[in-house]
């Protein structure tokens, strides 16, 4: 890979038979400079095919600047079983006609042979809906697509009646999809545009939490009382109380409005310069009216992000070249905007309730704004935030997601004020 016929990377892919099946390891690594400081992109990818042509195990590398993602996959009988080891970010698919995408349910997909079927849960970018749907691998055979016909298979996706076709080549690769109402999405320029606009597959929700007791209407939730069982203890916060509850467990107040005895925030590292985010900073800023500045902020992104899943998280300068990104992107960004207008602002990562009562892991802010601390959640479009959530990390510094997974092990729901 050159820029500039200056060698900045390179990549290979290794395949080897056995008498078992088939070994393949993809490696990529990139190193490119941001602002003058050197950043490293780095992927390496391992499957293991048994002789019949099924995915058996298989282990996925990523590294993209300070950010590292793992995960691994193996066989347990009939069924491939995905173990995210570090990252949040790890096992985000996209949803366009086939399943396409990264780690997680791409491995069970995968695992399919010719005419077979796997069954998958989609939800809406706010974990609001769910609707299940069954994905079925094609055979290869002569298929007929935009008026040709050639060796190639055809990959359906069916969910809530609506079934789309993928269209591919002997060699597996995508050629096309036909959506519902018979609109074709080719690669290259389409494809990008396709996939941001559909429902997406977050298999995160294989270790959403089910807590014990409802909460009737997270979004309208005032007041929320919660039994929490796990490693260590949430923080404390503007917006939520804890206190020991017994051996690992803690009982958790979160109130929609904040706690008045909380203390304002330190100061927080200066954003560095970055031209594009200053002068949008500017243009949302309300001279000597931090309130509206923090509004406008808010209100900007949820209304210029597209909602859409990325596999590596973005810095808040790609975000805004990009326009998409999911929870942690909204986040970083508004966090990243506040500081430049002079508002003290985090991101905060925790647990939101969402579709069926779960617990899902999620991102969003709290804000220092005229004496009083504020939380909101530009993803979900809430310029008041509900308490339908808990907080497992607050850092003024960055995101540490690893620290987050597997914090918690139960929630009980004990009391709810809507």
């Amino acid at each position: 890979m050159y820029v500039d016929e200056a060698k900045v990377g390179y990549s290979y892919t290794t395949r080897e038979t056995t008498a078992d099946g088939v070994y393949v390891e993809d490696y990529s690594t990139m190193r490119l400079s941001r602002a003058g400081v050197p950043i490293l992109t780095s992927a390496r990818r391992r499957e293991t095919y048994d002789a019949a042509g099924r995915l058996v195990a298989a282990s996925s590398y990523s590294v993209s600047g300070a950010d590292t993602l793992i995960v691994n996959a193996t066989l347990a009988g009939d069924l491939l079983v995905v173990e995210r080891i570090q990252g949040l970010s790890v096992g985000k698919c996209y949803l366009e006609g086939g399943l396409v995408g990264s780690l997680g349910l791409s491995f069970v997909v995968g695992g399919l042979g010719p005419g077979e079927s796997a069954n998958f849960s989609l939800y809406s970018s706010d974990y609001s809906e769910v609707v299940e749907g069954t994905y079925t691998q094609g055979v290869l055979s002569e298929i007929t697509f935009d008026g040709e016909t050639f060796p190639g298979r055809i990959d359906t996706v069916d969910y809530g009646g609506a079934p789309r076709d993928s269209y591919f080549d002997a060699a597996g690769g995508w050629l096309g999809t036909l959506l519902p109402g018979g609109m074709s999405v080719r690669p290259a320029v389409d494809e990008a545009d396709a996939k941001a606009g559909l429902t997406w597959v977050d298999p995160t929700a294989t270790s959403a939490i089910f807590p014990a007791g409802d909460i009737p209407d997270p979004r309208g939730t005032e007041r929320l009382v919660l039994l929490v069982e796990g490693t260590q203890p949430p923080p404390d916060g503007p917006f939520q109380r804890v206190e020991p509850a017994g051996d690992d467990a803690w009982r958790v107040t979160v109130r929609r409005r904040p706690f008045p005895t909380h203390p304002p925030p330190g100061p927080f590292p200066e954003p560095g310069y970055q031209r594009e985010l200053d002068e949008l900073a500017e243009t949302l800023t309300v001279e000597g009216d931090s309130y509206n500045t923090y509004l406008n902020i808010v209100a900007w992104v949820a209304q210029n992000l597209r909602e859409s899943p990325v596999t590596l998280e973005l810095t808040p300068a790609e975000t805004l070249v990009r326009r998409r990104g999911d929870c942690t992107e909204h986040a970083a960004l508004v966090t990243d905007l506040c500081r430049r207008a002079g508002i003290p602002a985090l991101t905060v990562i925790g647990l939101v309730s969402g579709v069926g009562g779960r617990l899902y892991y999620h991102a969003w802010n709290e804000a220092y704004v005229d004496g009083l601390w504020r939380a909101s959640d530009a993803f979900m479009d809430e310029e008041v935030a509900d308490a339908a959530r808990l907080v497992l990390l607050r850092d003024p510094t960055g995101v540490e997601r690893t620290a987050v997974l597997g914090r918690v092990t139960g929630v009980a729901v004990e009391e709810v004020e809507p």
